[in-house]
């Protein structure tokens, strides 16, 4: 267990780069060298992340989670406090994932675009 200090926000500013650093090497080595043959990663974004520089930035980090995922056997949940943040945020990270978990059922998310697409400035 590691606080979005520890995580997210452990060098500022928050860059993709860092953070596919930090889960390279968490998750990557607890599933290469550790005990460990699954990965069940749960993320929850720091609600300062709103207002901190680096907003495009994260949305830039969400898309290329995508292409990390693969890499490891594992899960990752993206988790938000959907009371804490504005609809034009919440209408972007939703282009950021493939499936959602609504009421208990993941679906395939016809938003999403590829991380290609979202290493530019979301659109509000």
């Amino acid at each position: 267990m590691h606080t979005a200090n520890e995580a997210y926000l452990r060098t500022p500013p928050f860059t993709t780069e860092a953070m596919l650093e930090y889960w390279e090497s968490t998750v990557g080595a607890a599933v290469t060298t550790g005990p460990y043959g699954f990965a069940r990663v749960t993320g929850e974004m720091p609600w300062e992340m709103r207002t901190l520089p680096g907003r495009t930035e994260f949305f830039r980090y969400e898309g290329a989670l995508n292409r990390f995922a693969p890499r490891y056997p594992q899960v990752i949940l993206c988790l938000y406090d959907l009371q804490r943040f504005g609809g034009g945020f919440l209408v972007d990270l939703l282009r950021t994932h493939p499936k959602l978990l609504m009421d208990g059922l993941v679906l395939e998310n016809p938003h999403y675009r590829a991380p290609d697409d979202l290493a530019a400035p979301p659109v509000n």
